[in-house]
């Protein structure tokens, strides 16, 4: 189950590295929205980019200047509750 913005927002802003690490690499957690909502309304010492790179989209949380997390999402297809893709795995192999 996705955590809902204001504990993301709380943990982006205080929690260790390390637990921001673990929140945005579980898709269980953190969706693609989320992130991109944190883009659009920063808080205060965490940025967030976005790279598109074709087939997938990658974000990289920065605090203060230092890379803490990296997540990415597939572009075509879909995340259910789980983190599961529906066409492709974790590396790129179609699922079907």
């Amino acid at each position: 189950m996705a955590l809902n913005t204001i504990n993301l927002a709380n943990i982006l802003k205080n929690e260790n590295p390390q637990a921001v690490k673990t929140t945005i690499e579980n898709r269980k957690s953190v969706d693609q929205l989320d992130l991109e909502f944190f883009m659009n309304n920063p808080i205060e010492g965490i940025e967030i980019e976005k790279q598109d790179m074709g087939m997938s989209t990658w974000y990289y949380v920065k605090r203060r200047g230092f890379n803490v997390a990296s997540q990415f999402f597939w572009n075509e297809g879909s995340y259910d509750s789980e983190g599961n893709h529906s066409l492709y795995d974790e590396y790129g192999f179609s699922i079907k």
